[in-house]
């Protein structure tokens, strides 16, 4: 018969001696909540079942205070897998001051990309800009401060995703500003009154921004996603 690949643990052990006494609900949400957990609360868990009072059938006391208990622990922040260092306040001040400084390019680029597709030409100001910016530079903090004051495995992933979309902004822009200026060079397009500079600065240039800051931010977004389960 194939034996089970996963690691032994003191859990797992009670389970298999006692787990038919406590039934299937209680075996299952024990098993749910190892991995999430730390090594103190783990070893709590176990305490907390092997400690619980049983009938003279066999079977725990009061099952649904056991079970609710159980899931209190559901409440408890996942156990961080190596490497990550665990949240502080001084963490959530740094992840907010990254969130402002990488929210303020994103929010300008969203502000181009409204005010040429989106936005009519009356709505397109520069107090609509400065709205854009700091709703866009807020919500940037807000997700810098709380990845660093309780890093998870969501914030770690935007975060990343975030710092990616500005980078492949940053050389998505250039890289489309240097290719349409080549072609436009190559085909011989007319620069009669800076027409053709200014569609390339006003929308080559965002939209290639874009492009390349989604594809990128999503590739160190999902990177981050995934490295995280694997160590953990």
């Amino acid at each position: 018969m194939p034996q089970s690949s996963a690691p032994d643990t003191p859990l797992r052990a009670l389970l298999r001696e006692r787990g038919g006494e406590f039934g299937a609900a209680i075996t299952a949400l024990a098993r749910e909540l190892e991995p999430r957990l730390d090594a103190m609360h783990r070893d709590a868990l176990v305490e907390l079942i092997r400690s619980w009072p049983m009938e003279r059938d066999g079977t725990p006391r009061d099952a649904d205070a056991l079970y609710h208990r159980l899931s209190e622990l559901r409440a408890l922040p996942a156990a961080l897998p190596p490497g990550v260092k665990a949240g502080s306040a001084a963490g959530g001040a740094l992840g907010l001051i990254f969130g402002a400084v990488v929210g303020v390019p994103i929010g300008f680029l969203a502000f181009v990309l409204l005010a040429e597709f989106v936005l009519p030409h009356e709505v397109s100001s520069e107090g609509t800009m400065w709205v854009v910016i700091a709703a866009v530079t807020v919500l940037g903090s807000l997700i810098g401060f709380r990845n660093g004051a309780s890093p998870s495995r969501g914030g770690r992933a935007a975060a990343r995703g975030i710092l990616g979309f500005v980078i492949g902004a940053l050389l998505g822009a250039v890289t489309g500003v240097a290719v349409a200026g080549m072609l436009g060079s190559l085909l011989g397009v007319s620069q009669m009154e800076g027409a053709f500079a200014m569609g390339v600065v006003f929308v080559i240039a965002p939209l290639s921004g874009v492009a390349g800051g989604t594809l990128l931010g999503l590739w160190m977004a999902r990177r981050a996603w995934l490295g995280w389960a694997r160590s953990a």
